[in-house]
């Protein structure tokens, strides 16, 4: 195994994740989608619910990222200005 494989992180399913609880009960529910696009995913194989919950979870975390980010923008901000005048803490101790 190379080194670079071990620094990938392995992509996580939305069952796998804190975001959703895994012993959840599914909720059956009625979505309209193009008859071509599920016609396809059945032909490569594609489970369509499996995809759904991946793609609302990625993009649940995509969301919660950038509510985070703006509520501690002024956080950031000063601390990167810190940064910028005095540098790190630890810049005369590190070996590398």
């Amino acid at each position: 195994m190379r080194y670079t494989s071990l620094m990938e992180a392995p992509r996580a399913s939305a069952m796998t994740h804190t975001l959703a609880e895994r012993k959840a009960a599914k909720r059956q529910t009625q979505l309209r989608v193009n008859g071509d696009l599920l016609k396809k995913a059945h032909e490569l194989g594609i489970n369509p619910a499996t995809t759904l919950e991946e793609a609302l979870a990625e993009e649940i975390r995509r969301r919660n990222r950038e509510i985070w980010l703006e509520e501690n923008r002024d956080a950031i901000e000063t601390y990167n200005e810190l940064v910028s005048r005095h540098g790190v803490f630890s810049k005369g101790l590190r070996g590398f």
